[in-house]
């Protein structure tokens, strides 16, 4: 499910023991759990920016949280939808996912030091972060690099308009 709904529900739901969000968040939920919330974007999840809900989520919401930024990852990344990601977007989602799992869910300390260790493959154009216990961690920091984004964008959008082109001489 969307992160919007998983936060959702678990503000109603008291079963819910954990949150993991991907791409986004009901901020006024999320403000208001006082369960364990990951969220999960990816810089270019274009249909829910990061900067807009993603990162703002991850700051209305209590600890322990973690935000997990995957490099040029995309809002389909999640899934096994056709849909321009990639190749690491599922490798890097579920490295995080299961180690949140295990921390929250099995209590497993070595799962929970896993969270706090960056991944080769995290944004370098915004932070991933977290609190889990009370105490601010940077996993792996910005650097900043816009050429890299700008070069992917434009990869990205090339693609996009030789794909509608290709429709178009279709039909």
């Amino acid at each position: 499910m969307g992160g919007f709904a998983v936060t959702d529900e678990a503000l109603k739901d008291g079963r819910i023991k954990t949150v993991i969000a991907l791409s986004d968040a009901d901020i006024y939920a999320i403000k208001n759990l006082k369960i364990p919330v990951m969220v999960i974007t990816g810089d270019f999840d274009l249909i829910i920016n990061d900067n807009l809900v993603a990162i703002p989520g991850y700051n209305a919401a209590n600890p322990p949280k973690e935000l997990v930024v995957i490099k040029f990852g995309t809002h389909n990344g999640f899934t096994n939808l056709i849909w321009p990601m990639p190749p690491w977007n599922h490798n890097v989602t579920l490295y995080y996912l299961s180690s949140w799992l295990d921390c929250f869910l099995r209590e497993d300390k070595e799962s929970c030091k896993t969270l706090e260790k960056p991944h080769r493959y995290l944004s370098t154009l915004s932070e991933s972060k977290c609190n889990l216990d009370g105490k601010e961690k940077v996993i792996k920091r910005a650097t900043g690099r816009r050429k890299t984004f700008t070069a992917f964008l434009l990869i990205f959008l090339f693609l996009a308009v030789l794909i509608l082109y290709l429709r178009s001489k279709e039909g």
